[in-house]
């Protein structure tokens, strides 16, 4: 608990500090993910979560391995997407 409570805070103040986008608002929250929204799997010290840019839940490395033009989000270069999004996007 502490320890995602102090990467919440960590994320929180480097959000701030780059300013962070309107895209991260609809965002699930870090701390309300225990597990990757697709396979289930616990996140824990080596598996680590990572939003998908398109619909905002929280995956494991192994459920949001694409990456996709930004465009589609409105930033620049590729952002992280998982397996349902890229499959709707191609």
């Amino acid at each position: 608990q502490l320890v995602e409570e102090e990467e919440d805070r960590r994320r929180s103040s480097f959000d701030s500090s780059v300013g962070e986008s309107e895209d991260h608002k609809y965002w699930m929250p870090d701390r309300l993910c225990k597990v990757c929204y697709d396979c289930e799997q616990p996140f824990g010290v080596f598996r680590r979560r990572h939003h998908c840019r398109l619909c905002g839940q929280v995956f494991c490395h192994s459920c949001s391995p694409y990456f996709v033009d930004g465009k589609a989000v409105g930033v620049p270069g590729t952002v992280r997407v998982c397996i349902m999004c890229n499959d709707q996007v191609e």
